[in-house]
């Protein structure tokens, strides 16, 4: 690396250090993400905490019950309301009860609506009544007939072996901190890279550079490494705070219980490649866009939409779209991809070839970036309209 080279790096991160604004990406963007990660976190806890809640449903019934079907309606703890049809009809629609239940000679009929919550609640618990008096009664008349019960239903055993796996909710939790940690990138090269191209035209300093015995290459890749170099301060800080908001939250909040989480040093150190990664692209695309900007606010608006780029990922997330080799080449899509598969669940030799893969392809194309910059500040109109 060449001493003009060296100094281009040292001119641009002192002035990004020295704008208040550039400084506040830095810093703000990665301090958002444990709050994110702990406001929903609690919000979803909550929500969790309210449906495991014991709500006793009620169940209208136009008949008298036996000693039979009282024990297994405590069993299955819900209430029962005993009237009249009419009546079973006005507390339903009041929503005095969830279903009712009509029996007429030895047929039982549920009334329901099976699109509202409750009443699916409500038809699950008197389907699942009468299903066990119905075996009840049959229990009995095998009894009545000297029929040994062991023999006609314990031929096999089930037993259940309780799995630790993934939550929808905490990856929603986790993706949007990943899109979070992106994003503090993502602006913190808007920021910067405004300053250092726009802000240089509109200021008239970029004439001055130009007059230094330094080549246009020489000028290029020192921005472009100083602006790599503020991502990549804001892609520590953003792994960092991500990965231990989660490891804290996972021991603060229930919703976390029993899901598994990769997280330790090689889940660390694969979200700081595959960061540092993005930053190289995300430097190089903002300088490209921004060069053509002939002043501060005309860059800004300019290099907005690349800070959208970040949601891609959370579509691919809805969508369920799988990391594969063709997703794996296009950037901030895998990158944001391979962060979710190294927190969430293994790291197979699969995902390190994607990992790999997104890597290699990246860096060519920030290379092709920094060529086509080096080429476009050779023109005059570009440089200064």
């Amino acid at each position: 690396m060449t001493k003009n080279i060296w100094i281009t790096i040292k001119k641009e991160l002192r002035g990004i250090i020295r704008d208040k604004k550039s400084l506040l990406m830095m810093l703000v963007g990665p301090i958002m993400i444990p709050v994110f990660i702990f406001l929903m976190s609690s919000v979803y806890d909550s929500i969790m905490a309210e449906d495991t809640e014991d709500e006793t449903i009620k169940v209208g019934i136009n008949y008298e019950l036996n000693e039979v079907e009282k024990s297994i309606i405590k069993e299955l703890n819900f209430e029962t309301v005993e009237e009249e049809l009419k009546d079973l009809e006005n507390d339903y629609k009041k929503k005095n009860i969830s279903v009712y239940i009509t029996k007429e000679d030895n047929v039982y009929t549920i009334h329901n609506n099976p699109n509202l919550e409750d009443d699916m609640k409500g038809t699950a618990l008197a389907t699942t009544y009468l299903e066990q008096y119905n075996t009840a009664l049959g229990n009995e008349y095998l009894v009545q007939q000297g029929i040994d019960i062991a023999k006609v239903y314990n031929n096999i055993t089930i037993e259940t072996d309780e799995l630790k796996g993934s939550s929808t909710m905490i990856s929603m939790v986790i993706y949007m901190g990943l899109m979070f940690a992106m994003m503090s990138v993502c602006l913190t090269a808007i920021y910067g890279v405004t300053d250092t191209t726009a802000g240089e035209k509109e200021r008239g300093t970029l004439e001055t550079l130009l007059t230094f015995p330094m080549t246009s290459d020489e000028l290029i890749t020192g921005k472009f490494l100083a602006i790599t170099i503020s991502c990549i301060i804001t892609s520590i800080l953003s792994a960092i705070l991500l990965v231990g908001s989660i490891s804290i939250a996972s021991n603060m909040f229930n919703i976390y219980k029993d899901v598994t989480m990769n997280l330790n040093i090689g889940t660390i150190l694969i979200a700081l490649i595959v960061l540092f990664n993005a930053s190289f692209f995300i430097s190089g695309l903002c300088i490209a866009i921004a060069s053509f900007s002939k002043s501060y606010k005309e860059a800004q608006s300019a290099l907005t939409p690349v800070s959208f780029l970040t949601m891609i990922p959370m579509f691919m997330n809805i969508l369920e779209v799988k990391l594969n080799y063709a997703i794996a080449c296009i950037p901030i899509v895998s990158q944001t991809m391979l962060l979710d598969t190294a927190i969430n669940s293994t790291f197979t030799g699969n995902n390190l070839m994607y990992l790999l893969i997104s890597f290699v392809s990246t860096i060519i194309y920030s290379i092709i970036l920094v060529k086509v910059i080096t080429m476009m500040y050779k023109n005059e109109k570009v440089l200064f309209g």
